[in-house]
């Protein structure tokens, strides 16, 4: 059997196509910057809302069904799909900043995957979503397996972007954690923002210029939340994956990958289909790990035409 792991933790470098930055985009960071500063907000600038300790914005059609987005280790990075038409013609979008990321409100305690799904709960149960669609990607398609797992009735669908749940084979499992443990060991030394800049080079190695095609300032903020990031993946380590409860899944689920992924992301793409055989597949062209910011426009067709197919017609 072919070793996953042979070509390392870093992806293939690929283009991205370059994206004009958006006005909406250079306010957010705008904002994000005199609040880093401690500063009051520039003039005609908003702080985001906040509603359970989550910073979130809206947008998109609000006649649509709900569609939540769930960051991974960049706050911002699914900024670029809340302005795509395929999406926002069509969709309610909710995007948010998870515990300990930007400006939401830190945990009180460890963090751990079951609170972040709750946490996600509460910000649909305040924004008066019955039931939404819901995307997790990475460390964040984890939360929103459990999001779907305590809660089936609130999620009409679940997208994981290239989840990290690796647990679902114990060689696997054990090839990640090799790969990742120098960085957890460099967090856990006291230089969190050095362990996220080695993490994310070994995603893609011109990570600041493809993320800030899309995001402006999306490098920075990707810094300033190393810390958070780091503290998630020790809950994602700790989450064991039951094989037995995710194979009860029984909504709709669409399971994205990009070419330019790790092989390892590939294989376990596979076995989770033969854990939840309804379970749909995209692979987006031209896309590393950071696919919503790598090809937002290909991302969004392709989820998209998931909702159309799995919408509530009634």
């Amino acid at each position: 059997m072919t070793d996953p792991s042979a070509d390392g933790f870093e992806a293939l470098r690929l283009p991205v196509q370059p994206t004009a930055p958006r006005s909406a985009f250079a306010l957010d960071l705008r904002a994000r910057l005199h609040r880093r500063l401690g500063l009051d907000a520039p003039p005609g600038v908003a702080p985001m809302p906040k509603a359970a300790g989550l910073e979130y914005e809206i947008g998109g059609n609000p006649d649509g069904e709900a569609v939540l987005l769930m960051h991974a280790g960049t706050a911002t990075a699914f900024a670029p799909l809340m302005v795509e038409p395929d999406l926002a013609d069509r969709y309610r979008l909710v995007r948010y900043h998870r515990r300990g990321f930007a400006g939401s409100d830190a945990f009180d305690g460890e963090a751990s995957i079951a609170s972040h799904a709750g946490g996600a709960l509460a910000l649909l149960e305040h924004l008066g979503i019955e039931c939404a669609h819901v995307v997790g990607h990475s460390g964040s398609g984890v939360m929103a397996l459990q999001l779907a797992l305590d809660a089936p009735s609130a999620v009409r669908s679940l997208v994981l972007e290239e989840p990290a749940i690796h647990a679902i084979d114990p060689l696997w499992d054990a090839i990640m954690l090799r790969a990742i443990t120098p960085l957890i060991e460099l967090y856990r030394a006291g230089d969190a923002r050095g362990a996220m800049e080695q993490w994310m080079r070994g995603i893609s190695r011109d990570w600041r210029v493809d993320l800030a095609r899309t995001v402006p300032g999306g490098p920075q903020q990707t810094l300033d939340d190393a810390a958070a990031f780091f503290e998630d993946v020790e809950a994602v380590l700790a989450w064991p994956f039951d094989h037995t409860r995710v194979g009860t899944l029984a909504l709709p689920v669409l399971y994205v990958v990009g070419t330019g992924s790790n092989p390892l992301t590939h294989a376990v793409m596979g076995r989770f289909q033969t854990l939840v055989p309804q379970a749909e597949t995209a692979v987006i062209p031209g896309a590393s790990h950071m696919l919503h910011t790598d090809q937002p426009q290909l991302v969004a067709a392709e989820l998209s035409a998931f909702f159309d197919r799995h919408t509530n017609r009634a």
